[in-house]
């Protein structure tokens, strides 16, 4: 993250992470857009994630998060929520490297577990199958 301490906004501990993360949402033009990021750290707020494309985002936005957990492909599981971007924070590009840009999201509401290949075993049992 950049060098900056932004300690003063944050209402709870942050702990670094590295989990893959699809945001989902309506850019500020209206258009819809996925967006596979990179989790960088995450609260009991919020996360922050790193971004390819910036311009899917604005603040006080809203979109849908689902954070991939590692180790399983079997399950295909994720956890997810509705959040709101609340910080877009950018790095100066340097001649060897890019802009970096980071999002910070305030979580909605509370994580939820979700997963396909569960949910087609619940559904299938529902059923009778």
């Amino acid at each position: 993250m950049p060098d900056q301490d932004y300690s003063e906004h944050r209402n709870f501990e942050r702990y670094p992470i590295d989990f893959d993360a699809e945001i989902t949402g309506s850019a500020p033009g209206g258009d819809a857009f996925v967006d596979k990021s990179v989790l960088r750290n995450i609260s009991g707020g919020g996360v922050c994630l790193l971004t390819d494309f910036p311009a899917y985002y604005a603040l006080g936005r809203e979109v849908y998060l689902r954070i991939r957990l590692p180790d399983t492909d079997k399950l295909a599981a994720y956890m997810v929520c509705s959040a709101t971007v609340a910080w877009i924070h950018r790095s100066e590009a340097t001649e060897s490297e890019a802009e970096i840009v980071f999002i910070g999201l305030s979580l909605n509401d509370p994580l939820t577990f979700e997963s396909q290949k569960f949910s087609t075993i619940a559904d299938d049992k529902a059923s009778g199958l």
